[in-house]
C-alpha cells in the first residue's frame, strides 16, 4: 500500500534526488539542521529512520562524528551498508531501538521519518532512553494544519499511515516523553519550493526513471508528489524543524 516507503520507492527517490536521500530539501535541509547544533561539536550521532543512509553519511563526513543509524527496512539497509561501510547501521523498529542499543548520543535526528512512526509518543520516550542530559533531538518533519485530516490528500492510500506533527500540540508531547522544546523553525515556504523542484526533476528525468524503475512506480510517484505539492501550496501540509533537549531530573 505504501509504495513510496518501500525499497523500490526509496530507490526511485534516490535517483530523482541524485543521492541516497529520502527527505525534502536534501543537502540544503541537512545544512539547515546542522546550523542549530550547539557547541561543542557532537561526538556521537543517532539517525532514526535512516533509509538508504545518504543523510547519515553526509553528516558523518561533514562533522566527523561516530554515526549510528537505524531503519526498519532491511533492503534499504543492505544498500546503505554497501555504500557507507564506515557507518554502523542497525535494523530496528524505533519502538525497540532502546532495547537494541545501550549507548547514549549527543545528537539524535529524524529526517522525514517521524511522521511514519506508528506510535510517536513511544518513539520519543524510547529515544529519550538513548540520551544524556545534553542530548539534542532534531526532528525535520511534515506539519499538519487543521484542514489536513479532512483533505483529499490525507485519504490517499499512500498517506493512510501519515501522522504529521501538529506544531501547537507537539511541545506538550515532547515534554511528556522526556524532552524540552528549545526551538522550532517554520519551513512551509521551503517545503513548497523543494517539492516544486522535485516534481520538475521527475519530469526532467522521466526516461532514466522509467528505464530503471519502471513506468508504473514512476507514474504513481509523480502523481503522489504532485498531489503533495498541491497540499503544501494550499496550506494543508507544511514543514518545520524542531530542536529539543533531554530533560534533566527535576525539570
Amino acid at each position: 500500500m505504501h509504495k513510496l516507503n518501500s525499497p523500490d520507492g526509496k530507490r526511485l527517490l534516490s535517483l530523482v534526488r541524485e543521492g541516497d536521500y529520502a527527505h525534502a530539501g536534501e543537502i540544503e535541509a541537512i545544512e539547515g539542521l546542522l546550523k542549530l547544533i550547539d557547541p561543542p561539536s557532537p561526538r556521537s550521532w543517532l539517525d532514526a529512520g535512516c533509509g538508504r543512509g545518504g543523510t547519515a553519511a553526509y553528516i558523518q563526513r561533514k562533522c566527523g562524528v561516530a554515526m549510528t543509524a537505524f531503519d526498519i527496512d532491511e533492503v534499504s539497509l543492505d544498500e546503505a551498508r554497501l555504500h557507507y561501510p564506515q557507518i554502523r547501521f542497525l535494523g530496528s523498529d524505533v519502538a525497540q531501538i532502546a532495547h537494541t542499543l545501550s549507548d547514549s548520543f549527543d545528537v539524535i535526528s529524524c529526517f522525514n521519518s517521524f511522521y511514519a512512526f506508528p506510535n510517536q509518543p513511544q518513539a520519543l520516550a524510547g529515544l529519550a532512553r538513548l540520551a544524556h542530559d545534553q542530548t539534542q533531538l532534531l526532528i525535520f518533519e511534515y506539519t499538519a494544519s487543521d484542514q489536513f485530516k479532512t483533505s483529499g490528500f490525507a485519504h490517499l492510500p499512500e498517506t493512510s499511515h501519515w501522522k504529521p506533527v501538529v506544531p501547537d500540540t507537539f511541545p506538550r508531547e515532547l515534554d511528556r516523553q522526556g524532552w524540552r522544546l528549545e526551538q522550532s523553525v517554520n519551513l512551509d515556504a521551503e517545503y513548497a519550493r523543494w517539492y516544486a523542484e522535485l516534481v520538475t526533476k521527475f519530469n526532467r528525468r522521466k526516461t532514466l526513471l522509467v528505464g530503471t524503475c519502471g513506468k508504473e512506480i514512476y507514474e504513481y510517484a509523480l502523481c503522489f508528489y504532485s498531489s503533495l505539492l498541491s497540499a503544501i501550496e494550499s496550506g494543508q501540509i507544511g514543514g518545520a524543524l524542531f530542536k529539543a533537549r533531554k530533560k534533566r531530573a527535576g525539570d
